[in-house]
């Protein structure tokens, strides 16, 4: 994935403010963040466009995460306090999506659970849906952690 490069924590410490309370970013003494393109909060730094969810957690933990994504754990992405933010893969970040991974098949077992995480798949069978949307979630919710 090409990413730009996002400034240090140094300049975002000097420059900007963050209320992790609030989730609010805002470049000292003024409001940064006036609107959003597709459904996250961006700010203009220099020439780049850069999502504060990202800038946030750069400024709290000075990580560098040019390969990692900064998820949403409520999928809300306007909500951008702390609590609300988690490093992860693009893989295990796929998994908060909310999208089902089960489908119904003509065998003794009609439900089907399948989930990829890092290119290896568990693949389960279940005689009721109820039983597949179970595993689903408990597995999510184990990966996720």
């Amino acid at each position: 994935m090409n990413r730009i490069k996002l400034p240090s924590q140094d300049y975002l410490k000097e420059h900007y403010e963050y209320n992790e309370l609030t989730g609010d970013f805002n470049k000292r003494g003024k409001q940064a963040c006036k609107g959003t393109v597709a459904k996250y909060k961006r700010i203009r730094i220099g020439k780049s466009v850069l999502a504060v969810h990202r800038l946030i957690y750069v400024y709290m933990t000075g990580e560098n995460i040019d390969e990692l994504e900064i998820d949403h754990r409520n999928r809300n992405s306007q909500d951008n306090r702390w609590v609300n933010l988690v490093k992860r893969t693009r893989s295990s970040n796929q998994l908060n999506t909310g999208q089902s991974c089960i489908r119904i098949r003509q065998r003794s077992k009609p439900y089907q659970a399948r989930i990829t995480v890092l290119g290896e798949t568990t693949c389960r069978s279940f005689y009721t849906l109820n039983e597949a949307q179970t595993f689903v979630k408990e597995t999510k919710e184990e990966i996720l952690k």
